[in-house]
């Protein structure tokens, strides 16, 4: 039980960011939509090769402390992705998810 609910949650952190993330930058920001889709396909392409990542170091140090590491660089990230994107440049905005 206690690892579906990990899973759960680094899932839907992954989905809120990638959708909140697109809502906030054109709603809120004013950034070109079919711009900030496009990072977000990028970004959602860069999440498949992270998982991977992700699996292989979990077969290293186990799989609660590839979770801590991928929390913990969540957690480092999103204040400066959210930075970058109230910026209103979208070539200084990184990919939402490359965490």
């Amino acid at each position: 039980m206690q690892c579906a609910l990990i899973f759960v949650g680094s899932s839907a952190a992954g989905y809120l960011l990638i959708a909140f993330l697109t809502s906030y930058a054109t709603r809120t920001v004013g950034l070109d939509r079919t711009a900030v889709l496009a990072v977000t396909s990028l970004a959602s392409a860069a999440w498949i090769g992270t998982t991977l990542f992700g699996g292989v170091l979990s077969d290293r140090v186990g799989r609660v402390r590839a979770f801590q590491i991928g929390y913990a660089a969540l957690i480092v990230w999103i204040v400066p992705m959210f930075l970058l994107v109230d910026t209103g440049n979208i070539v200084a905005t990184p990919s939402p998810s490359c965490c």
